[in-house]
């Protein structure tokens, strides 16, 4: 469409278009398993699952994530979640982390530490890992 000008004008947007999701990365033995997921997935966020600590940080950094949830304690490589959550923050400090591990205050303290944005314990339900992820 042209104006008077002879510029091309911007069409308004659709209304009922979508806009990107956000992503959100499922690290390897959070609490909540598949079930997570679909909660993240029904309320409009896409869900990317990894299979290690290190496939987490590359998902999380490629896909421009907007959170990644991994497990405080780590994976099966041996890297905690406290470390990963320390060298995703180093490089992106947009991306917000939550960790979820242990009750355990020492473990919520070094997480923050870490950067973590929160910390839920694993053995809180599913829905306060989507309630820290709404939190920010």
């Amino acid at each position: 469409m042209t104006n008077r000008t002879g510029n091309t004008a911007r069409l308004p947007r659709n209304p009922n278009a979508r806009a990107t999701a956000p992503r959100v990365v499922l690290g390897v033995g959070v609490a909540g398993g598949p079930g997570l997921a679909e909660m993240f997935h029904d309320r409009g966020w896409e869900v990317l699952p990894a299979v290690s600590a290190a496939d987490a940080r590359r998902l999380a950094v490629r896909a421009r994530a907007a959170v990644a949830v991994l497990a405080a304690d780590g994976d099966a490589d041996g890297e905690s979640g406290v470390l990963s959550c320390a060298k995703l923050m180093r490089g992106n400090p947009r991306l917000r982390v939550v960790l979820v591990g242990p009750d355990d205050a020492v473990a919520e303290r070094y997480a923050r530490f870490a950067g973590a944005a929160a910390y839920v314990s694993d053995d809180a339900p599913a829905e306060a890992i989507l309630a820290a992820v709404r939190a920010f």
